[in-house]
């Protein structure tokens, strides 16, 4: 046997398949009308019966249960009186063998797929089976900023349509990332650690929703404390730390007992009390991975808040993170540091704060 349907308004009725050719009386298409016990052979025959050809698919109309149809070797074939007579599909499908069928009508229109050995996925919109959903999206936030963050996507269709967004490789769409009628959807941006804004789409149905991502601020001159660059939150910097220097006042880090090397500073006011976050990368230009970088932050009477290391090695970029309490008005600095003094020590550096 190769396929089981059961009729969706009487489970009793069972419709089997068999992908075998005949032997003796054998049927292709069985029916039982009391769940089993026994069984009854309806491929009929001559111009309203089944051809003499295996069938690997059967499947019951949910909506119209007395529409059986039959996925033979030789295409799709159609009954609506419940298997009495049967007649090929007046549609475009293949002359080749049908291994599955499936019905779908989550989009207003009922759709036959018909999926093939060779010749692909077959599909047809069914007579009279209604209209096809319209769908209405939009996004109250279709810009994000370089540090990241959420907006909705809000889907406006008909109550029974259901629909699916998808994102891309920088614009994700948060689960559950589908629905039924009206609805939101949550999208996501990652913070935008290259050197250019960038775009993407997420997509509902046959809608599509164009988003884009702010590129990072380019930092520099903040080689010492004084000249620390300013952040306003939220914050993504990027810098090239190699030809930074250091200073035999800079602090030493409780979290590798060294000063460090080639350190870079910045400056915040927090606007608002809370907790910040801090995120660090550090990229090698010399044979790629993590440059080793030290992320620290002191308050104005140079106490160290916090500190984190990402070692240096040829591992897959990582960006570390840690959070500090933070008060209105307070100012901090942030230093960020290399592991090493060599040439090719530092590097591609980003540095991302928020709330």
């Amino acid at each position: 046997m190769a396929a089981l349907a059961f009729d969706p308004t009487t489970p009793v009725t069972v419709y089997a398949a068999y992908s075998t050719f005949k032997i003796a009386d054998q049927n292709y298409v069985y029916k039982s009308l009391d769940g089993g016990v026994t069984w009854t052979g309806i491929d009929g025959s001559g111009d309203l019966g089944l051809p003499d050809a295996p069938v690997s698919a059967i499947l019951a109309d949910p909506l119209n249960p007395a529409t059986i149809y039959a996925g033979t070797d030789l295409g799709v074939f159609v009954s609506i009186d419940a298997g009495a007579t049967w007649a090929r599909e007046d549609a475009p499908y293949a002359d080749t063998p049908v291994v599955n069928l499936a019905l779908d009508r989550n989009a207003g229109l009922s759709n036959l797929f018909a999926f093939t050995i060779g010749r692909g996925a077959w599909r047809i919109s069914l007579p009279d089976s209604g209209t096809g959903c319209q769908y209405a999206v939009s996004s109250v936030a279709a810009a994000f900023p370089a540090y990241g963050g959420t907006a909705p996507l809000n889907v406006t269709t008909a109550n029974n349509c259901m629909w699916v967004a998808v994102g891309d490789a920088n614009f994700t769409v948060q689960s559950p990332a589908t629905g039924v009628g009206s609805g939101t959807a949550s999208i996501a941006a990652q913070i935008n650690t290259g050197t250019t804004a960038r775009g993407g789409t997420v997509y509902v149905q046959d809608q599509a929703v164009a988003l884009k991502q702010s590129a990072p601020l380019v930092a520099g001159g903040n080689d010492e404390p004084a000249s620390a660059t300013s952040v306003a939150l939220p914050y993504v910097g990027i810098e090239d730390t190699r030809r930074l220097t250091s200073n035999p006042a800079d602090p030493v880090h409780s979290c590798t007992g060294s000063a460090d090397f080639k350190t870079a500073w910045w400056r915040l006011t927090p606007a608002a009390s809370g907790t910040l976050t801090l995120s660090v990368q550090g990229e090698r230009y010399d044979v790629g991975g993590n440059s080793g970088v030290v992320l620290a932050i002191y308050d104005t009477a140079a106490n160290e808040l916090g500190c984190i290391v990402r070692p240096r090695d040829t591992s897959p970029w990582q960006m570390v993170n840690t959070q500090i309490p933070v008060t209105a008005g307070n100012t901090y600095l942030i230093e960020v540091s290399a592991t090493g003094n060599t040439a090719n020590d530092g590097g591609y550096t980003i540095l991302a704060a928020g709330e």
